[in-house]
């Protein structure tokens, strides 16, 4: 499954929110977007969300970019 998420770094909190159709998301993550912190993050919190390993979230695309492309396997 493809998601395209949108990442708010340095958020007051974490939270994942998802659409209902799950084409896309919103990610909010405390940590800075330096040196792929925030990347790591992300991968993280949607790993938790949706109950997979970290070796299963794949970033596709926008690694330096607010918009990504991750793959859930």
């Amino acid at each position: 499954m493809r998601l395209s998420v949108k990442v708010h770094a340095k958020a007051r909190k974490n939270a994942v929110a998802v659409r209902e159709d799950g084409s896309s998301a919103v990610v909010s993550v405390t940590a800075a977007a330096h040196k792929g912190k925030a990347n790591e993050a992300v991968t993280e919190l949607l790993s938790r969300y949706f109950h997979k390993p970290k070796s299963k979230i794949v970033l596709l695309r926008g690694e330096k970019a607010r918009e990504k492309i991750f793959e859930i396997l």
